[in-house]
């Protein structure tokens, strides 16, 4: 099975790169998001009021909210383009979950390249596992690998028996860089 992941490798280099690319670029796009929904929450709490709650009484979307804190014992009216208390408390729990590391330029991409390079390797492994099952003689192993934009499909034969693997990349605005292996 080393040598058919070494095979594998090597004709997945160029998918390797773009993928690391990929969720770093994503990674740097996802920490300016981060950055400004933290400084938008940050803008329904007024400095040195700890404890809060929300109440909506009658607001429309996109007007104001009013905020109670209870340091201050009065209503503060905070504007907020969804003003309602479920969006309120989904976006609490975001910015205090949110990791130190998720506001970083420098760090948080190189934790996604970091990850996104353990995806790949598992992902080859799990890949010639189930090459393995098929049966291939892989002593008489010849590959062929095409690029179709981002995704590749590479053909393995050994003369008798043809298997094609290939890949679906996909990633977007709220997801990060993914792929999935199929093999028929």
């Amino acid at each position: 099975m080393d040598k058919l992941v070494e095979i594998l490798k090597a004709e997945t280099a160029t998918l390797k790169e773009q993928y690391l690319d990929l969720n770093e670029k994503w990674a740097l796009e996802q920490v300016v998001r981060n950055i400004n929904r933290k400084s938008d929450f940050s803008r329904w709490i007024v400095p040195n009021c700890r404890f809060y709650s929300y109440e909506r009484r009658g607001v429309k979307k996109g007007a104001l909210a009013r905020v109670y804190c209870w340091d201050a014992k009065d209503y503060l009216e905070v504007p907020y383009k969804e003003v309602t208390e479920n969006a309120y408390y989904k976006e609490e729990r975001a910015t205090y979950k949110m990791a130190s590391y998720m506001t970083d330029e420098v760090e948080f991409p190189k934790r996604a390249r970091k990850d996104a390079l353990a995806h790949y390797k598992n992902s080859i492994n799990k890949l010639a596992a189930r090459i393995e099952k098929k049966g291939l003689n892989i002593n008489k192993l010849t590959t062929v690998t095409a690029h179709v934009g981002a995704n590749i499909e590479t053909t393995l034969t050994d003369g008798e028996q043809t298997v094609r693997a290939f890949t679906i990349l996909a990633w977007g605005e709220v997801n990060r860089p993914h792929y999935r292996y199929l093999v028929k």
